[in-house]
């Protein structure tokens, strides 16, 4: 919290963006696994709005990232598809 502190009472523009990179930088981080579950879901969900080079791969990828959600794989295991 000091550098939070800090950077308020400095009013310095230029840190209050660094800290806001760095804040944003960690929420991200956090919530990666989340992150990708949801992309997973949002790509299942909306399929027929995206105009895919191979829906049939398309779709199996899909499938494979749902089976791997559903498993509750890690961040690596979603991360490698």
């Amino acid at each position: 919290m000091m550098i939070l502190e800090a950077t308020i009472r400095s009013h310095d523009v230029k840190s209050g963006h660094s800290l806001l990179e760095a804040i944003n930088g960690l929420f991200f981080q956090l919530t990666r696994l989340y992150q990708f579950k949801g992309l997973i879901r949002d790509f299942d969900r909306f399929f027929d709005s995206y105009q895919w080079k191979d829906r049939t791969d398309a779709r199996n990828l899909i499938n494979q990232g749902l089976e791997l959600v559903e498993q509750r794989a890690s961040e690596d295991e979603l991360f490698r598809y």
